[in-house]
């Protein structure tokens, strides 16, 4: 059985958008010189430690998901645990894109509104 260790990482910033990025899951370097906001640890060559800076109440929030899970899911929503809202994706680009589009469209009609 051949793992695919490409995934995607998309982080909320401060206009409501999503910054997504393409990573292999080995290449923890390049992930944390991508995005200032998040910092990524291995524990045990099997579990990533997550720490998402948010950009909402100032916390770092922390997560950690094992390998294995995070390459056969579709899709990962880490959130801010004070607010509520979804800060970090974690997956498949497609799958992560769709759902940041549909987000996307929503905040701008909402927009439009006010």
């Amino acid at each position: 059985m051949i793992f695919q260790t490409n995934i995607s990482i998309a982080v909320k910033n401060l206009e409501e958008k999503y910054d997504i990025k393409n990573f292999s899951i080995f290449d923890v370097n390049k992930i944390n010189k991508s995005f200032t906001s998040l910092k990524i640890n291995f524990i045990n060559n099997k579990t990533l430690l997550i720490g998402v800076k948010c950009e909402f109440c100032g916390n770092v929030h922390y997560y950690k998901y094992n390998i294995n899970h995070l390459i056969k899911k579709d899709i990962i929503i880490g959130g801010c645990e004070v607010l509520g809202f979804p800060i970090l994706y974690i997956g498949n680009y497609n799958t992560i894109k769709n759902r940041i589009s549909r987000h996307n469209e929503i905040v701008e009609k909402t927009y439009a509104l006010i």
